[in-house]
């Protein structure tokens, strides 16, 4: 899959901007850790979605998914994660209100996908070169942080958190921003609120970038070009992004998702329009 004309995926976490884009194998200069270890990261994703147990067809009008398991949002880091997903306001520019249940579920969160290989490993690899804390504790203060903390994206309320932005997604004006994540995109079809519009382009491991309507509190909002992994488990791709924006922050991050590369291009996030 070749650096495309457009991103694929744009991503945003806590004080953080990214950009996922598929690559030639030879793009650039990479880092032979970041390469190895997002590989490892990857590839012990145990709780990756089987082919068969999520299909989906881009190419067709019509629903985008035409099969999923759902047995499988039963597992600990699903269920913690689709938990969170009506927590938040999505209208950019309306503060998000007091919820301690709120916390309470994204502290669940953050300790049910600690379990995970993905995590350890992440964890493990920032902590050996000075990147992360290496007491679980604090790192998973720090996970919270750059996920979970709330920051503007108006100038003014505290509007918006990382996790929210790419995974949830909001809206501002007549248009959607972040929402990046299969399994919302999945929940959103199945309640008749995401409405598949045109398919631009794909590449491997399941990346996939198209345009889409989401219909929120009685609105219809577009976006453009937008696009996820599909398949992948809410632990895996919080691993890739947390390693990246520990390790290459306002960098080109390389990884290797072992059946291609990718970049993740991250710029500190400074909570302004």
């Amino acid at each position: 899959c070749l650096f495309p004309k457009q991103p694929v995926v744009k991503f945003e976490m806590a004080r953080l901007f990214v950009l996922l884009s598929c690559i030639a194998l030879a793009y650039g200069q990479s880092n032979d850790d970041i390469l190895e270890w997002s590989r490892d990261i990857w590839t012990s994703d145990d709780n990756r979605y089987a082919d068969n147990d999520c299909q989906y067809n881009p190419y067709t009008s019509g629903d985008l998914f035409t099969y999923v398991n759902e047995g499988g949002f039963n597992g600990p880091t699903y269920s913690a994660f689709i938990a969170l997903l009506d927590n938040y306001i999505t209208e950019i520019g309306t503060a998000e209100p007091e919820c301690p249940q709120c916390r309470d579920e994204e502290w669940a969160f953050l300790d049910r996908i600690m379990e995970t290989r993905p995590m350890q490993k992440c964890h493990q690899y920032l902590a050996d070169i000075g990147q992360a804390p290496g007491d679980l504790g604090e790192f998973k203060q720090s996970l919270y942080d750059h996920w979970f903390q709330p920051y503007s994206r108006s100038s003014g309320p505290l509007d918006s958190s990382g996790f929210e932005h790419v995974l949830v997604g909001e809206v501002r004006n007549s248009e959607v921003t972040g929402f990046h994540n299969w399994v919302q995109a999945y929940l959103e079809e199945q309640d008749g609120n995401f409405g598949y519009e045109e398919y631009i382009e794909d590449c491997p491991p399941d990346v996939l970038t198209y345009s889409f309507y989401w219909d929120v509190e009685d609105k219809s909002y577009y976006k453009p070009i937008g696009g996820h992994w599909i398949r992948s488990s809410p632990e895996v791709e919080i691993a890739i992004y947390t390693l990246c924006f520990n390790t290459k922050r306002n960098q080109n991050c390389i990884v290797d998702l072992d059946d291609g590369q990718m970049i993740i291009k991250n710029y500190d996030w400074q909570g302004t329009d």
